[in-house]
């Protein structure tokens, strides 16, 4: 079974369960932790997390900028981290963004788009 990480803001809940929706009829395991649920330490939590994954994908909906710089900042940190193991280690970076506006939020190293 393949295992995803998803990187996104709570506040965008609807677009995850769309996700966890498609994930389920695949047979996709997708580890999506909100931000209040991490355990602590969380950098270390998410980093373990993100080694048990196959892939990473990054849903940039709107709430990433509505909920601010804290949330901007952990979603920074799971896209370096996300780029940094793509590049060492093979995997791949996917993001996604509504088609309908784009959401001004920099992703430095993707594979898909």
């Amino acid at each position: 079974m393949a295992r995803i990480f998803l990187s996104y803001s709570s506040g965008d809940n609807d677009i995850l369960k769309s996700f966890l929706s498609i994930a389920k009829l695949a047979c996709v395991e997708i580890k999506a932790v909100p931000f209040e649920n991490v355990q602590a330490p969380a950098w270390s939590y998410i980093r373990e997390l993100m080694s048990a994954s196959d892939t990473f994908f990054l849903l940039l909906g709107k709430n990433i900028i509505d909920k601010g710089i804290y949330t901007q900042n952990w979603v920074s940190f799971e896209v370096g981290l996300a780029c940094e193991m793509a590049a060492t280690l093979g995997r791949e970076v996917w993001v996604f963004e509504p088609w309908q506006y784009k959401v001004k939020f920099p992703v430095p190293f993707l594979n898909h788009y």
